[in-house]
């Protein structure tokens, strides 16, 4: 065993053995402790700092590679003093850093060695050792810590070496190690030049791979550490191998079903496919009818929901095209969050739900070990361990160009025993199922939900436009749905209306006309099934099959419509039975106001505006939770539970201005969402227009048509961002609730504070963009060097003593105050969950 060395005590020549031995520590000492000498010697031989810089560079990591060949350990200096050098010599004699024609190590973008860079190229061994080197350098010399922040060069280089096939490793070496170029080479071995260009830039692809693969390895090291060390918790596996899905559209259901069996829960799968939802979704792409259909809507709010029927909180992160997206701190940080949210799921002994991590279905995750990295996880196909870095990278077993989904969800928690009771969770079912029906479900265009969506499917025979697979596929998955609707309801009439009495028989009269319903729903299924067999498809163009498919979905329809007006009378009843007993009001999570879906459907006609109004204060939360908890107690609102999983939270913060709490996960296209107020204008296009010509950042810009609004996200030259967009949120969205009565903190009136590098620029472009008015009214500019620069909500109080009250028993902490005797006046600065400042002023009375 090599012993472990001292850097200020470990002679070169045992530095030396224990690097050719593989101690990284150990080289990464020798690198640090001759750098020095080895530019010293580069400089007497050019002038020139950044040509001295790169041959140090590129000696080095020659000296790395030759190590092994070192026989008199003695004569390490010498020996390195030699390879400067030589370096030296060659670059000199290809015509110094700027020479035409350039070896791999400098084939980096231009600037890549400049002093100013905060991140190396890590496909560019050059400006990987000009980073390595220069933390070292401004460390005084020393190795610095590992902070997980980058990858160590001596864990790096030996893994890129050791990944190349032998063909590559001979063309690394000519290419790098002797300094030939790729027409040199070529010429070497009477071959074509873009064989070997093909040839570097796989080993440049290696070689960023493997960067990314050590990267993540770092990091989750690091984190594992800040949560007290390496875990593994494993749960019972989920069986959902014995019971895989009948169908892929069903995978969401037979997923949450086979969470709470593994969790020890009696449910029934067809208690679970009712109560999300899915018994009674039908949703089609428009003309073709498509195979896609069941997953171009907003499932995401949909099983929100669904769960709160079920009696769970819930957190989800999805994030598209995130595992094609390049590395970047954004992305890192996304990452560590949903790695953490399965973490903690599974500590709570509850499975997590992952796209695409053993094949394309859905997989289970029931426990995880932080020391080999690996996530345990079982899917309908096969029951493997998952690296954690395939959560950034995705699986090399699918493809990525399909699979490039960021995809998780977790169960959270449960609801209150009050918002669980049998009535509450049976009449938010039939709330959603009847918007459902009515085809409010938000969807991607060109889809349809609802009874709707029989209309587009009748259509697409009608027209000959029907695709005989995704015909077939559909078919057979909303027949199946509508099976477990009429079980469904066999359970609800069986276990929930086994009381007699005269409106006890009234609601299982209305539940048994339901399953009737249904049932004839289902025949008609059953019938375009035999018609129309999955995988096969059948033969939808045939104009006999066509008439018959037409007539069972024309009877199709006519029973669900049945079955929904039924619905609306048992949502009615129950609602009448409960009346002004009933214990909770009962709240859906609402559409994501910030998320396009496509111009499926109009959106509402926008105010008359002559300027723009700031309408919200915005913040982004780290934990929406946290922060819908915090703000509900400093603004005196008593928050639904159900308030807590949506993407957004809204409270009113004054009559005029809401607060607009926004889940981490919109931060969509992986672009770093910081809004801290939406501003809504005449002219959205105009707004854009203006903004660009301003020199404004555009963050981001959702299409046009979109459910809600049209709007785009742009940062001013101080880089506070802003949401612009069309609408009032106010009348679009609903408030989580309003104050309670006598509550003691209001908001403060007057404009609202912004700080910025220069206040008289800043009236001048937030006018020319938005109106002298809001400039003015709504907005005043801080120096962003005053004391109270960072705060941008102001509350205050006309009762003292109760605010003092207030912010003990919440458990709000203050950390300072500031007193004006002379007007009595105590300002507290309080810090919400994210740490972001608030004031609190208060009039002193008897404290």
């Amino acid at each position: 065993m090599i012993p472990d060395y001292t850097p200020d005590l470990t002679p070169d020549e045992t530095l030396i053995e224990q690097a050719r031995h593989g101690n990284r520590e150990a080289y990464n000492e020798l690198l640090a402790r001759h750098r020095g000498r080895a530019f010293a010697w580069a400089k007497q031989i050019t002038p020139d700092h950044h040509l001295a810089e790169d041959i140090v560079q590129e000696a080095l990591i020659r000296a790395f590679l030759k190590l092994g060949t070192m026989t008199d350990l003695s004569k390490f200096l010498p020996w390195l003093r030699t390879i400067v050098r030589n370096q030296a010599m060659m670059k000199l004699r290809r015509g110094g850093p700027h020479a035409h024609e350039r070896p791999f190590t400098a084939l980096g973008a231009a600037g890549a060695h400049t002093s100013g860079d905060n991140e190396p190229d890590w496909r560019d061994l050059d400006t990987v050792l000009h980073h390595y080197a220069k933390r070292k350098g401004e460390a005084g010399g020393a190795v610095p810590p590992h902070t997980g922040e980058e990858v160590p060069l001596a864990e790096w280089l030996p893994a890129v070496i050791k990944a190349l096939g032998p063909k590559e490793r001979e063309v690394f070496v000519k290419h790098f190690y002797e300094q030939l170029s790729p027409q040199e080479i070529a010429d070497y071995w009477d071959t074509n030049v873009n064989t070997i260009h093909k040839a570097l830039s796989r080993i440049r692809r290696k070689a960023e791979d493997i960067r990314i693969e050590l990267d993540i390895r770092s990091r989750i090291r690091a984190h594992s550490d800040t949560r007290g060390g390496g875990r593994k918790v494993v749960l019972t596996k989920p069986g959902i191998r014995e019971e895989p899905p009948v169908h892929p559209g069903a995978a969401f259901p037979n997923a949450i079903y086979h969470i709470l069996r593994s969790m020890g829960r009696p449910v029934t799968l067809a208690e679970v496919t009712g109560f999300s939802g899915y018994a009674f979704v039908l949703n089609v792409r428009r003309s073709t009818i498509g195979a896609e259909s069941p997953m171009i809507w907003d499932w995401d709010t949909f099983i929100s929901n669904g769960l709160l029927n079920l009696g769970y909180h819930s957190r989800y992160v999805d994030y598209q095209h995130y595992k094609n997206a390049g590395s970047s701190p954004h992305k890192t940080r996304n990452f560590l969050y949903t790695l953490d949210m399965i973490r903690e799921s599974i500590d709570k002994g509850v499975p997590a739900i992952v796209s695409s991590a053993i094949s394309y279905e859905l997989a289970l995750v029931y426990g995880y070990d932080d020391e080999k990295q690996v996530l345990y996880a079982v899917d309908p196909q096969a029951c493997e361990e998952i690296p954690y870095s395939s959560l950034y990278t995705g699986s090399p077993k699918i493809d990525k160009a399909i699979s490039r989904e960021l995809y998780a969800f977790v169960l959270d928690g449960e609801l209150d025993e009050k918002r669980r009771r049998p009535d509450h969770r049976l009449l938010r079912l039939l709330q959603r199922v009847t918007r459902h029906a009515e085809g409010n479900d938000p969807t991607f265009m060109p889809c349809t939900g609802g009874l709707p969506a029989y209309d587009e499917w009748i259509a697409a025979f009608e027209k000959g436009t029907v695709d005989p697979f995704g015909n077939a596929s559909n078919v057979h998955l909303y027949g199946w749905f509508r099976e477990q609707s009429v079980l469904f309801w066999s359970e609800r009439i069986e276990y929930e209306c086994g009381e007699s009495g005269e409106q006890s028989n009234v609601i299982k009269e209305i539940m048994q006309q339901v399953k009737r319903c249904y049932e004839a729903v289902g025949e008609s299924f059953g019938k375009l099934r035999e018609l129309f067999p999955f995988p096969h498809g059948g033969a939808p163009h045939d104009p006999a099959f066509r008439l018959q498919a037409v007539r069972l979905l024309r009877q199709a329809k006519a029973d669900e419509e049945s079955g929904i007006a039924h619905i609306r009378a048992l949502a009615t009843t129950l609602l009448g039975e409960a009346g002004a007993n009933r214990s909770a009001p009962v709240n859906h999570i609402t559409l994501n106001p910030f998320y396009s879906f496509g111009g499926n459907r109009p959106k509402p006609v926008p105010d008359t505006l002559a300027i723009g109004s700031l309408d919200a204060v915005v913040c982004m939360c780290g934990s929406l939770k946290e922060s819908m908890t915090f703000y509900s107690r400093l603004l005196g609102i008593d928050a639904a539970p159900e308030r807590l999983d949506g993407p957004v939270g809204f409270l009113p913060l004054r009559e005029d201005k809401l607060l607009v709490l926004m889940d981490r996960r919109l931060d969509l296209n992986h672009a770093d969402w910081r809004p801290a107020f939406y501003i809504r204008v005449p002219d959205v296009d105009l707004a854009y227009k203006n903004a660009k010509e301003q020199g404004w950042t555009i963050v981001n810009f959702l299409d046009k048509g979109g459910l809600f609004t049209d709007f785009f996200i742009a940062a001013d030259p101080d880089g506070h961002q802003l949401i612009i967009g069309s609408h009032p949120l106010s009348q679009a969205f609903p408030l989580a609730g309003s104050a309670s009565e006598g509550h003691p903190l209001v908001c403060a009136a007057g404009p609202l504070a912004l700080a910025v590098k220069d206040p008289i620029a800043s009236v001048r472009a937030y006018g020319n963009l938005f109106g002298p008015e809001l400039a003015g009214q709504s907005l005043r500019f801080l120096d962003k060097y005053s004391s109270d620069a960072a705060v941008r909500l102001r509350f205050e109080a006309a009762d003292g003593e109760q605010a003092y009250r207030l912010i003990r028993n919440k458990e709000i902490a203050a950390s300072r105050t500031t007193e004006d005797s002379d007007a009595g006046l105590r300002e507290w600065l309080v810090r919400d969950p994210d740490d972001r400042p608030i004031a609190i002023r208060l009039i002193q009375q008897q404290l």
